[in-house]
């Protein structure tokens, strides 16, 4: 059987025991991934994911589960939100400090670099619990 030394790096975030980064070996299954953070948290739904689609190098796995409150976020915790890097979180939480705490999900299309689709891509993982 052939051994193969390459590492993929994937991000794994969400309802995860220990969100962040993580090297798996070349053809790893996304379970594995879950588990090498820690397993999933008991909120998790993982009938949403495919737990056995191979992983890729630089995949972002999100684990559904609890949402991300938007107001209490740090940028750290808002790059877990697909399509959000950590400018923008840092603009996010930037964004809130001067204006104060967001009153509507749809307050943060006035930050620099949030329209319309990328709020709805994100809109299911954020919550506005103060």
């Amino acid at each position: 059987m052939p051994t193969s030394n390459s590492l993929v790096k994937v991000k794994i975030g969400g309802a995860v025991r220990k969100p962040g980064w993580y090297s798996l070996s070349e053809g790893s299954l996304v379970i594995e991934a879950v588990k090498k953070a820690g397993g999933a948290l008991p909120q998790a739904n993982l009938s949403r994911l495919n737990l056995d689609s191979r992983l890729k190098d630089e995949d972002e796995i999100w684990i559904p589960g609890e949402k991300i409150d938007i107001n209490r976020a740090s940028p750290h915790q808002l790059t877990y939100l697909p399509g959000i890097g950590p400018i923008l979180a840092q603009r996010i939480v930037e964004y809130r400090q001067k204006k104060g705490p967001f009153q509507d999900l749809s307050d943060l299309e006035k930050v620099p670099g949030i329209g319309k689709l990328k709020l709805e891509k994100i809109k299911g993982k954020i919550c506005l619990d103060e």
